[in-house]
Parts: C-alpha cells; sequence; structure tokens
C-alpha cells in the first residue's frame, strides 16, 4: 500500500471524504529529490493560492472546500526519458518525451492508485483513492464530456525548462489523471481542471464532421449542464438581455444595457479555430465568440480567450508558456460559487 500525506494550508484545509481534493504523486524525482518535490508541490500551492478561483477563498467559510495530499515514491533517474525503450524502470510512471508528445504508462497509473490510500487519524479506516478516482471520462451525451468526480490525480515531474510537458490521461480503462512539469505557470494546468470538477465546460472545439455543430439533444444539454456556454443555432445577430428572457447570461449585464450583443461567428467552421491573443489579456466585456464544448458552430463562449478554451496537452492552445484569464462568464460563475456572500 501506497499512503497519502496531507498538506494543509490556509485555504487547503478540508477533509479528504468531504472536499474536493487535489492529489499530487511524484515522478521523475529520484530518492535524493524528495525534499525538491515537497518545495515543487508547495511553491504550487502558493501559486494557486494567489490565482483565481482559489484567491476567493482567501477569509471566507468555503476554505474548506479544497484538501491537498501528495504520495512520495522516488524513481530510479531524475526526469523522463526521451523514448519508450529508455522509460522501460527509469520512473514511476514511465514517462517519455518523444515526436512532440507526452507519454505515460497506463499499467503503472493503474497500478500505483490501486495501493493508494489515505488513513488519516489514527483508527481510521482507510479510504482507497481507487473509490474516488474514476477511469477514463463519463460521456453523459455522446461527444460531451462532463467531469463528475471531486478528486483531481496530477502527476508531477520536475522543472523540463519547457512548457509542453503535460498530458490528459482520459483512456477508459485508465484512473483519469493529470501530468505536468512544474515549469512556468504550471498552476494554470491546476485551475483548468478544476474549472472542470465545478462544472465548466470546455471552450475549444475539435476537428471532425461530428464537431461540425451539435444535434438538438447535444445542445440542449449544453444549456442545461454548461453554463458557460450558449448553443444558439443559425442565429446572425446577439441577444438583448432586455428582451430576450430566455438568454442564460443575461445576469451578467448592467440593467440598462439594451442592445444586441456582439457576436463573432467563425469564418472558417470546417477547421479547427486555434487564433488566440498574442498577448495576455483579461476581457470585461461579455460577447458571443462562436466556437466551445469540441463544436465549431452554433455554441458560443463570451470572450476569444479563456483558460477553459486551453487544451491540457496541445501545443496550439498552451496553457504554461503564458498567463491567461478566465473569460467573464467563468469567472463570474466560479467567484459566485466560492464566494460566501
Amino acid at each position: 500500500m501506497k499512503e497519502l500525506i496531507q498538506i494543509q494550508t490556509d485555504i487547503f484545509r478540508a477533509s479528504y471524504a468531504n472536499s474536493r481534493s487535489l492529489i499530487f504523486l511524484a515522478e521523475g524525482y529520484s530518492e535524493s529529490d524528495e525534499s525538491l518535490f515537497y518545495r515543487d508541490v508547495y511553491d504550487l500551492l502558493n501559486k494557486l493560492e494567489n490565482s483565481f478561483p482559489f484567491s476567493c477563498l482567501k477569509g471566507n467559510g468555503n476554505r474548506y472546500m479544497f484538501s491537498v495530499f501528495v504520495s512520495f515514491s522516488p524513481s530510479v533517474q531524475y526526469g523522463y526519458a526521451n523514448s519508450q525503450q529508455e522509460a522501460v524502470g527509469r520512473t514511476v510512471f514511465e514517462t517519455y518525451f518523444e515526436n512532440g508528445k507526452l507519454h505515460v504508462n497506463h499499467t503503472k497509473i493503474n497500478s500505483y492508485i490501486d495501493d493508494l490510500i489515505y488513513t488519516g487519524s489514527q483508527g481510521n479506516a482507510p479510504f482507497f483513492v481507487k473509490n474516488s478516482i474514476p477511469k477514463g471520462i463519463t460521456f453523459q451525451v455522446e461527444g460531451l464530456p462532463t467531469f463528475e468526480q471531486n478528486k483531481l490525480v496530477f502527476i508531477l515531474l520536475p522543472e523540463a525548462n519547457r512548457t509542453d510537458i503535460e498530458l490528459e490521461v482520459d483512456d477508459i480503462d485508465t484512473y483519469y489523471s493529470i501530468l505536468t512539469s512544474v515549469d512556468n505557470h504550471s498552476e494554470q494546468i491546476i485551475q483548468k481542471a478544476t474549472g472542470r470538477i465545478l462544472g465548466l465546460a470546455d471552450e475549444f472545439d475539435l476537428p471532425g464532421a461530428d464537431y461540425l455543430k451539435p444535434v438538438d439533444i447535444q445542445g440542449d444539454f449544453i444549456l442545461s449542464r454548461f453554463p458557460n456556454l450558449f448553443y444558439a443555432p443559425n442565429i446572425t445577430i446577439g441577444p438583448n438581455p432586455t428582451i430576450n428572457d430566455d438568454f442564460p447570461w443575461r445576469w451578467g449585464f448592467d440593467k440598462n444595457y439594451n442592445s444586441s450583443i456582439p457576436i463573432f461567428k467563425n469564418t472558417a467552421p470546417a477547421n479547427v479555430n486555434r487564433d488566440l491573443p498574442l498577448y495576455n489579456v483579461s476581457y470585461t466585456d461579455i460577447e458571443l465568440w462562436e466556437g466551445g464544448g469540441g463544436f465549431r458552430t452554433d455554441v458560443y463562449r463570451s470572450a476569444p480567450d479563456c483558460i477553459m478554451r486551453r487544451k491540457i496537452g496541445d501545443n496550439t492552445l498552451p496553457l504554461k508558456d503564458h498567463k491567461v484569464a478566465f473569460c467573464p462568464i467563468c469567472r463570474e460563475l466560479l467567484s459566485s460559487f466560492l464566494i460566501i456572500k
């Protein structure tokens, strides 16, 4: 058995059973690097505590909403390998970076989590982490992933001096987990994943005919399940939040706002849209930008960019190379959820 150790900070203080838990496992840290692993975790937690939405938890009663746990097992060698052959037996999860992509041994992930427990106070029955982490991602409607779990496993790699060492493991036969090195803005990987388990949908689009536009059952599911997306088939003019009673983001506008919301259509719907601003932007105005939830048309997000628009493991939608803000709707939704008013 491998045991979790709890780390408590000002805002990460809840119990395992009654919280959303961030679980950090070590990968590529040798026995002599154990202190480095804990230092990297604490540095990451410090960034999180000073980053939205976790910064909302400071000084309010919801600071017992999240907990943090770690488990350290030493690797034979430091860092990831450069080929699958070289990775065998080298590290705990046998990660390697090849052809521009991080890879991991799924069997090693399953084996580790199968053995992972949290005992807590002396005398308590152990919690088996495998009972809290799903294998794969639950798809409630075809093409629309939903994240119903409240435990997130992050497999941390040491600093690699590059920003593309990251991977989301969503294979149906493997415990859901996210790998990342601790380079640059690695805290944004945690922010992205946390947004998902708090109910936000991805705001990027995907290739292929299935993702050109949602069918009605998918669109209705988006409206009912994902508050940061707006399904509006075939619209050419943005809704007026004063007049259109069924517009779900009416609450985001001043009562004196009485005009159509600017709408920005996808001008090349046959292709995946990976347009991003050239620099960090914190958006204040709510607009309609076509593309989100995987779909290239008929689904809208509230800004050109957002942490929820970025994609873990996709260097065309990078999460770690510079600071990225949440869009206005995501920001308001997360604030409402985390702050006791």
